[in-house]
């Protein structure tokens, strides 16, 4: 659609601001992280260059226009732009002086009029202090432009415009950002002149004029037509400079402005007439202010004051448009990533094709020239970093057609590879183990990965074949242990930037055969010397209560008059007196002696008591039963610390009269 611009200054307002805003919602809506593991406080953002400075050269166009209300309401955004964190004080910098620059422009050129309307009306001392003020803010109207330009250097060096190609779409609207700032001081260099000349007019200035108010005032005229053109089309021009009594100046250079910058020139003829043609500029703008000046030169100094004709203003028209891109959520280091767009021009007439350029942040990807849909697969560098970055396509301005810019997130990561381990269950140490499996992403089969397998502090590295397999064999130390449960870690490193490198874990059970072996030898050896030592060790071993050794026995063929029975209170009387274990054990020395008078067994070295209390069981009959509770006692108290108490001697008292009443009344 072919953009007339014939909007009032209201209408232009509105419609620029809500440009603005869209154009910085780019810049300043951050793209959400997309990785899970990815912590947000350290993510790196992104950030595009083209946008920025696309975005600042936008703004000094209404620098340009004299529109410092729309230049505040663009620039007032600037701290919520998405910009490096390194580049916050240059662009609030930017952003504060190119507000007052605005200002100052359009206050300076209010003052030249004044100060023509002072000087006119010998109004001497005014003027002399309006030049004053005028000369001081060109002064720091210039000292803001010097920050400007400060600042987007600075931003310039942070996204490398250095080393961006040639003619590149960032390259050039960085180039465009310095252009239009020289263009305003030339716009001051020229105020400033105009300034001067007229002062010297002021008696007690630097001029020749004198006091009686002999400057002689000008009028200068303007047309224009057409006075709506495409950029880039010629338009002619026309106009008459004379004195303000109508005496017509034939000679006079006469300076043509275009939104206050020099732009062409004309020579006054006959009358006082002058006319010529000038190229309406590849200002992408909606209206440019056109204005012819003269301002005294040679012999004309100190004879007339300068003059501005009336503001003419010139509709531009061009082409705009469009662009859509539909660009894919995710990609990955070292591979293509396919990047669409469609451009929308509404009515206006569509190119076949125009060139387009892709960046990743400030990176060039890829330029070529686009039709007006396309769909293009670009590489992403292997070296870019994780996270969220923004995908900028951009068409430069050519002929009628105003640059287009457009940006998109996109998230970079790398994919995880899956591995298909097949390990043992059982590992015996230090036999060798064999290992094996597959590794594969979703980009296929992963060729030549590295894979580093660790157990028990022993590791083997291995190369998967090209089609994701792995065989490996490791041989496990010695080490001190028996057996018990460890972690198999597999590490696996793909060659491949799109891959990521990932752990797996798989818990084995190791046994040392070596060890477990000897240690079973061991155990056998000690379950049969043992025993066999501590039991010689018990039989040498003193005691305070030591048994007399029975004395063998005369057989008897029954009990009675051969062999009459022990009589226990008769003996133990003698042993009344000593501590209750003692006590206990001379109770049960005499219940053995009577024990093998009456069964005629001999009590033998290599014998236990309980053993001999086993094989009296059958001479015994019921009393055996008392026995073996009195023969448990007693080796208790011979093998144990146990403490009898004197319940347990009036136990034993009792079993002891228990068996010598039963061993009586079987022999009776």
């Amino acid at each position: 659609m072919i953009v007339m611009r014939r909007l009032n200054m209201e209408r232009k307002l509105i419609s620029f601001t809500a440009a603005a805003l869209v154009i910085c919602g780019v810049l300043a809506t951050p793209v959400l992280a997309a990785l899970p593991l990815e912590n947000p406080e350290t993510a790196k953002p992104a950030f595009s260059g083209v946008a920025l400075f696309s975005y600042y050269s936008g703004s000094l166009d209404f620098v340009i226009e004299k529109a410092p209300s729309t230049v505040e309401s663009r620039l007032e955004k600037m701290p919520f732009a998405n910009v490096p964190p390194t580049l916050d004080q240059a662009t609030e910098e930017f952003a504060s002086a190119t507000i007052d620059v605005a200002q100052k422009v359009v206050d300076i050129d209010a003052g030249i009029e004044r100060l023509k309307v002072l000087v006119a009306q010998s109004r001497f001392d005014e003027a002399r202090q309006l030049v004053a003020e005028l000369t001081g803010a060109v002064s720091e109207a210039n000292g803001d432009l010097t920050l400007m330009e400060q600042s987007v250097r600075e931003s310039g060096q942070v996204f490398q415009v250095a080393s961006a190609p040639e003619g590149s779409d960032l390259r050039q609207t960085y180039d465009e950002v310095l252009d239009k700032i020289d263009r305003i001081r030339q716009m001051l260099a020229l105020d400033l002149d105009i300034i001067n000349n007229m002062s010297t007019a002021i008696p007690g200035g630097s001029g020749d004029g004198s006091d009686d108010g002999s400057l002689i005032a000008t009028e200068l005229t303007l047309q224009i037509a057409p006075q709506a053109a495409f950029v880039g089309d010629t338009i002619s021009l026309q106009g008459i400079l004379r004195t303000d009594d109508g005496e017509a100046l034939v000679g006079r250079q006469v300076d043509i402005l275009l939104s206050g910058s020099q732009y062409a020139g004309a020579v006054t003829g006959s009358g006082g007439f002058y006319q010529g043609s000038l190229q309406v500029p590849y200002w992408y703008v909606p209206q440019i202010s056109v204005q012819a000046l003269y301002y005294p030169r040679g012999s004309d100094v100190g004879l007339y004051i300068a003059s501005l004709s009336p503001e003419v203003v010139l509709q531009v028209m061009f082409y705009e448009a469009t662009l859509n891109l539909a660009v894919a959520e995710e990609a990955y280091p070292g591979l293509d990533t396919e990047i669409a767009g469609v451009f929308d021009y509404g009515q206006s007439p569509v190119p076949d094709e125009r060139r387009v350029e892709i960046y990743l942040d400030n990176e060039l990807l890829a330029s070529f020239q686009a039709p007006p849909e396309f769909s293009r697969r670009v590489a992403i560098p292997s070296d870019v970093d994780l996270g969220e970055h923004v995908i900028t396509v951009s068409a430069q301005a050519t002929g009628r057609y105003s640059a287009v810019v457009a940006t998109a997130g996109l998230t970079v990561t790398r994919m995880t590879p899956v591995v298909d381990l097949k390990a043992p269950r059982v590992v015996l140490v230090p036999w060798s183990t064999h290992f094996s499996g597959t590794v594969r992403s979703d980009s296929g089969p992963l060729g030549g990965a590295a894979v580093k397998m660790d157990l028990r502090r022993t590791e083997t590295e291995v190369a998967s074949s090209s089609d994701g397999t792995f065989e490996a064999g490791m041989k496990m130390g010695w080490g001190f242990d028996l057996f018990g449960t460890d972690q198999l870690q597999v590490e696996v490193i793909p060659q491949e930037p799109w891959n990521e490198p990932v752990v797996v874990t798989r818990n084995v059970f190791v046994v040392n055969v070596v060890n477990c072996g000897g240690l079973l030898v061991i155990l056998s050896f000690l379950a049969i010397y043992v025993p066999y030592r501590l039991k010689r060790r018990l039989d040498r071993r003193p005691s305070k209560a030591a048994l007399p050794t029975p004395q063998p026995v005369e057989p008897a063929p029954a009990y009675g008059a051969q062999a009459a029975p022990i009589d226990l209170n008769e003996e133990a009387s003698t042993e009344s007196a000593g501590q209750p274990r003692e006590r206990i054990l001379r109770w049960y020395s005499l219940v053995l002696k009577l024990v093998q008078r009456i069964t005629r067994v001999a009590l033998r070295p290599d014998q236990t008591l309980r053993e001999f209390t086993r094989e009296t069981e059958a001479a015994l009959g019921p009393i055996a039963k008392r026995l073996m509770e009195f023969t448990r006692l007693a080796e208790r108290l011979l093998y144990s610390r146990h403490e009898p108490s004197e319940q347990d001697v009036e136990k034993t008292r009792r079993l002891s009269r228990g068996i010598e009443k039963g061993l009586g009344g079987e022999a009776e």
